[in-house]
């Protein structure tokens, strides 16, 4: 640095000098100046004066290369903000590093087919983000089954019409589209076999009145995650609408209605069952598996009801079966009251696309007690006789009572007392969730 060649006796001389020779602030605007002035009234020889002259050359030239690099669009910075993630200068390329690890114990009453476990249920790692803009991607993996839960591109550049291409999750069932992170229970309900969920394929969708209106369509394998092909084939719609349309964030108030349909074509042998909300209980019910192609027909209507810390949220889905001469339908329901008891607002993390995290009023820590909540949830579905499948039971029900801590909006602790009655079989079991999300 030229500063260092020139010690603090030069210094003081050179105010001196400009204030009594009247030189005005301005001359000495740079590096440059200074050295030329101090030369022009002979404070330096010829060899400092060339030697000064070159270093601040130099200075001038690295000043300028460390801004232009400042002001490359292609700067990559990277921070922590709701997850650790990167971006250009310019906002045209970024990624995020993301993932959950769910961790359960369940605990079943003594006449239960389910052996007490401690497990993880979910362990998620993966990258998303997106290239020039408009092209987004996501390529996340489940460490626990090694199973691909997501890999896809997608095209953003049409706010209105976003066309996903790959391994994702269609819209169809409010329940299933919300996030395992942001669920109201430890495990979806009843219904949940017998909607469309993950699957491999394309689709399109958007939201033409923001916080109101929003739509998806979709054509897909009809395998669900699995590398197999399917020839059949699968076409799913959902529609969307809140009647409080900047999405309760001013009210704190929800009103929500969504339906959807979709239709798959099974190949041979493509059995479905409904597992209760337990996990590794062997009790249940499927159906015979048709020894030739079917024809599934899927139809979901939901509303959720969201009054500031209350949220009253319900389903109905009607599965129905055709093959040869057999038709059948399984028809399942769940109806869920929640109550947030800190006080947070269920509007704040509504979406048209699902539920969101919660982020408590306190944080736990530094005297804060995160978000408490409170819920019960009832499913039942029913069975058509025509289908036949295993045992006598033409349906069931389950009751789930919950409990959960929220100490801060990535980080969740879940309660659940669960009770399902199968007509001629009954079991109860309690299971423990510890959840975090990067």
């Amino acid at each position: 640095m030229v500063i260092t060649k020139l010690n603090k006796l030069t210094i003081a001389s050179v105010a001196c000098l400009a204030i009594f020779a009247g030189f005005s602030a301005p001359a000495f605007a740079d590096t440059s100046s200074v050295i030329d002035k101090l030369y022009e009234l002979g404070v330096l020889n010829d060899e400092d004066y060339a030697e000064l002259s070159k270093e601040a050359k130099e200075e001038r030239r690295e000043a300028a290369a460390e801004a232009a690099k400042d002001n490359d669009p292609n700067k990559i910075s990277c921070g922590y903000k709701d997850g650790y993630k990167c971006k250009s200068k310019d906002g045209q390329f970024g990624f995020q590093i993301a993932g959950r690890i769910q961790q359960d114990y369940r605990d079943y009453d003594s006449t239960s087919t389910g052996t007490d476990a401690m497990d993880i249920r979910r362990l998620y790692f993966g990258i998303k983000g997106h290239v020039y803009g408009d092209w987004k991607y996501e390529l996340t993996k489940n460490f626990d089954d090694d199973a691909v839960e997501y890999a896809f591109i997608e095209y953003a550049g049409n706010k209105n019409a976003h066309v996903r291409i790959g391994s994702q999750k269609f819209s169809y069932s409010f329940e299933e589209i919300t996030s395992s992170r942001f669920t109201d229970f430890v495990e979806r309900s009843l219904i949940n076999k017998m909607v469309i969920g993950k699957d491999r394929g394309v689709s399109v969708f958007g939201e033409p009145i923001k916080n109101q209106f929003a739509y998806a369509v979709g054509y897909f394998n009809g395998n669900a995650k699995d590398d197999d092909d399917n020839n059949g084939k699968g076409k799913v719609v959902r529609l969307a609408y809140n009647m409080t349309g900047d999405a309760g964030k001013k009210s704190g108030k929800v009103v929500h209605f969504d339906i959807a349909r979709a239709i798959v074509n099974n190949p041979a042998g493509n059995a479905k069952d409904v597992s209760n909300e337990m996990k590794n209980s062997t009790k249940g019910w499927d159906t015979t598996q048709p020894t030739v192609d079917s024809k599934d027909t899927f139809t979901n209507v939901g509303m959720s009801a969201m009054w500031d810390n209350i949220k009253l949220q319900a389903e109905r889905n009607e599965y129905n079966i055709e093959y040869g001469s057999t038709n059948g339908a399984i028809n399942t329901d769940y109806i869920a009251l929640n109550y947030l008891i800190t006080g947070e607002r269920y509007a704040d993390n509504y979406s048209l696309g699902g539920m969101k995290a919660i982020k408590p009023n306190s944080p736990f820590g530094n005297g804060g007690m995160g978000a408490w909540e409170i819920g019960v949830r009832k499913s039942t579905f029913d069975v058509d006789a025509a289908l036949g499948g295993s045992g006598t039971r033409s349906g069931g029900s389950s009751t789930t009572y919950g409990i959960k801590w929220i100490p801060n909006h990535k980080v969740r602790f879940i309660l659940n007392a669960i009770s399902t009655d199968y007509g001629t079989t009954q079991e109860d079991a309690y299971i423990l969730r510890t959840q975090l999300d990067f």
